[in-house]
């Protein structure tokens, strides 16, 4: 599980890698390869969360790609968006605090698969560190997960 919390920790963005869609021995074609996630958006309105088939195999690299490099300090020019529209990240410089950052979180599942009555989408301010911690989850989450992914930084 990856967690990313807000300075404050009264917001959080939760990333729960579950199992393939499809399992691997009847996978034919590259969008059968969508990964089942738990996503949970915790903010003071309320907790909003579901499971859905919001990332691929391949985009689980990116996710870490983008999270290491506003780490490092380098900034992201684009949002870190899917195939499925229903996951979206963004990270900015706060133009005030220095060395914080905005991340913004976007997340909706159907009807059926979603609990709570929290907000589909969050912002909040965060720092490096907790981005270094949430990139640690998301690397313990893939090193659990049945199946190796394509390679990308770790």
């Amino acid at each position: 599980m990856a967690r990313l919390s807000s300075f404050d920790g009264a917001s959080s963005f939760t990333l729960e890698l579950l199992e393939w869609q499809v399992p691997p021995a009847q996978q034919r074609h590259h969008w059968d390869e969508w990964i089942l996630c738990r996503v949970t958006l915790q903010s003071p309105e309320g907790v909003y969360a579901g499971t859905e088939p919001c990332l691929l195999s391949d985009e689980v690299p990116l996710l870490m790609e983008g999270c290491f490099r506003v780490a490092s300090g380098q900034s992201l020019q684009e949002d870190l968006a899917f195939r499925e529209p229903n996951l979206r990240l963004s990270f900015r410089e706060d133009e005030v605090i220095r060395d914080m950052f905005r991340v913004h979180v976007h997340f909706h599942a159907f009807p059926l698969r979603q609990d709570g009555d929290g907000p589909t989408d969050i912002t909040f301010l965060t720092d490096r560190r907790l981005i270094e911690e949430f990139l640690k989850g998301l690397r313990a989450a893939v090193r659990r997960f049945p199946v190796r992914f394509p390679p990308g930084r770790d």
